[in-house]
């Protein structure tokens, strides 16, 4: 009888002792690896094997651009060349140069107010008729930090419109020796193109350029 339960106990302690060792690491002496340890690492090394997968992975092509050849914005450029794309200069700063999206009526409007604020004429016809204030502050704050009041600048240049329903905002820089500003002219389409708002972004003058 003894002999019978001694058997029985000895079967029984196997299965007793390796079960309390997957619960209980600490006392197995760093000896066996726990459920914890063993998915820790299977997760790293699904992660090693996912780079070169990815790296032998075949990219789509891009306008006839071959799969091996890195896109970089110059590989864009030639790629757009190639297409028949327009490609549109971009200033550090201010923006891309593409005004694709503003109308010749549009463009007359803002046209015209440039050129009587580069010559120092009057611009009043070119603003909303009831929005006649922002073209008083506008140059009020121009003379603000220009002492002359003409000839100040000799160029500008347009950047691409952001619009929104019924408004196109344009980036309007104007540029002369040692003096730099930039500016957001808004028309509107209802208005027949009128400007109903002009925002100074940026000015910079000789005594204040780094």
């Amino acid at each position: 009888m003894w002999k019978c339960v001694l058997i029985c106990i000895s079967a029984v302690s196997p299965v007793f002792f390796a079960c309390s060792n997957i619960g209980s690491p600490v006392e197995s002496g760093g000896k066996d690896k726990t459920l914890m340890t063993l998915m820790s690492e299977r997760r790293i090394d699904w992660e090693n094997e996912l780079e070169p997968f990815a790296l032998k992975r075949n990219t789509e092509k891009l306008g006839g651009m071959e799969s091996d050849v890195d896109l970089t914005p110059q590989t864009y450029a030639l790629s757009a060349l190639k297409r028949g794309d327009p490609v549109y200069p971009f200033i550090e700063g201010f923006g891309s140069l593409d005004t694709s999206s503003l109308t010749q009526d549009a463009k007359a409007v803002l046209d015209g107010f440039c050129n009587a604020f580069l010559d120092g004429s009057s611009a009043e016809s070119y603003i909303d008729a009831e929005k006649k204030y922002a073209l008083v502050f506008f140059l009020s704050d121009i003379k603000l930090f220009f002492k002359a009041e003409k000839n100040i600048f000799n160029g500008r240049i347009y950047g691409t419109p952001f619009i929104k329903d019924e408004t196109f905002g344009v980036p309007v820089r104007f540029t002369g020796k040692d003096v730099l500003l930039d500016v957001f002219v808004y028309l509107n389409r209802n208005s027949d193109w009128k400007i109903n708002q002009i925002q100074i972004k940026n000015i910079r003058t000789a005594e204040n350029a780094e």
